[in-house]
């Protein structure tokens, strides 16, 4: 089989309807950005046969992934062997349910891929996340095993927020108008602006709003200022931000992607020193205005991202989110296998339980 391997993502242009992560171009413009490579343990190793291809990495480490195997490297360290590095499948920093695979001939490539996997013996195991259900069939029959995690997805079955309202319970009803009431009282006015239309300045804010969160968090800035200053070429149309100002200066954004057929809410920010003052900004720029944008333009599906019960809460329902492995030590293997299989057995009643929990009336 003719298996080309690429260290540059080049994508096909997309589709009106298209998932925007599925096609390559936030790979390619991760790349370009120098967000992946040698220098942030994300090493492009790219994979096309014929008219199809998948994005893959050599990690030497588990960060940016949001499907976390720590505990397995680990068992590795404990055991005196090296985990990484390690071959993986997904949209890096992204936790959204995107095709691994673009194009025809899955069985095809997943099977090159295994093979080429199991030639290059440093490779300690094989990950492909967020997968779809026809993919996790395809690498169960090559013999990976599956795993579990669980997202938040809010359904949009109403014809507006009020008609939203209508189907929860009452105490829900109230609060949920009383933090949109509240934030239309602050002294803070929202705006909402395509990529295509950001100007330099709201390009660099979008980075140093970015950065507050990953500081109030403790966390690691996977993207640069240089991706954010990307967004309105790559992305023109596929994605806008909504704006919070005070006293003509911005305070507070969330960001979003989005096709006809799902709205991705993907980063938020907003300044210290405000956060306490106006607290019921984050449900409004995360979740509400998410909410009112898939309203007009009957988008049926919004992804608030990983974590989050609050988004539970709010009417997010617990979804399974797949993703598929394969361990080359036959002995560990078998030890994680075991453990992923108790998991997901927690993970599906976790969902079912967490289900009782939706604010809807019954």
């Amino acid at each position: 089989m003719n298996l080309e391997i690429e260290t540059t993502f080049s994508f096909k242009e997309p589709l009106p309807s298209h998932n925007p992560f599925a096609d390559g171009r936030f790979v390619q413009m991760l790349e370009e950005t120098q967000n992946l490579g040698n220098q942030t343990g994300w090493l492009p190793f790219h994979f096309k046969f014929e008219d199809t291809h998948t994005a893959g990495f050599i990690k030497t480490h588990s960060y940016g992934e949001f499907i976390f195997d720590w505990a397995w490297a680990d068992l590795y360290n404990r055991v005196g062997l090296n985990y990484y590095p390690k071959l993986i499948h997904m949209v890096p920093f992204t936790p959204v349910n995107s095709p691994t695979v673009i194009g025809e001939k899955k069985i095809e490539i997943l099977t090159a891929v295994k093979d080429f996997y199991l030639s290059q013996v440093p490779l300690s195991s094989h990950h492909l996340l967020f997968n779809t259900e026809e993919e996790n069939q395809i690498l169960e029959s090559l013999g990976y095993f599956s795993q579990e995690t669980t997202q938040y997805h809010w359904i949009n079955r109403w014809k507006d927020f009020e008609d939203f309202l209508a189907s929860l319970k009452s105490r829900k009803r109230k609060q949920f108008r009383k933090e949109r009431k509240s934030v239309s009282e602050y002294p803070v006015s929202l705006r909402r602006i395509s990529f295509k239309d950001l100007t330099q300045e709201e390009e660099t804010l979008l980075f140093e709003l970015y950065l507050s969160t990953i500081t109030k968090k403790h966390s690691h800035a996977y993207l640069n200022g240089a991706f954010f200053k990307g967004l309105s070429n790559t992305f023109a149309n596929d994605g806008f931000v909504v704006f919070a100002d005070y006293q003509q200066s911005t305070i507070a954004m969330s960001l979003f992607f989005f096709s006809q057929d799902a709205l991705y809410g993907r980063y938020w920010g907003i300044l210290p020193e405000y956060e306490e003052m106006f607290p019921n900004l984050h449900f409004e720029l995360c979740f509400y205005q998410g909410m009112d944008f898939c309203f007009e333009n009957n988008i049926p599906l919004f992804e608030a991202g990983a974590q989050g019960e609050q988004k539970l809460l709010r009417g997010f329902e617990p979804v399974k989110i797949l993703s598929a492995h394969h361990v080359r030590h036959d002995q560990l293997a078998e030890i994680i296998k075991k453990h992923v299989k108790e998991q997901n057995i927690l993970m599906l009643g976790q969902r079912e339980a967490l289900r009782k929990h939706l604010p809807y009336r019954d």
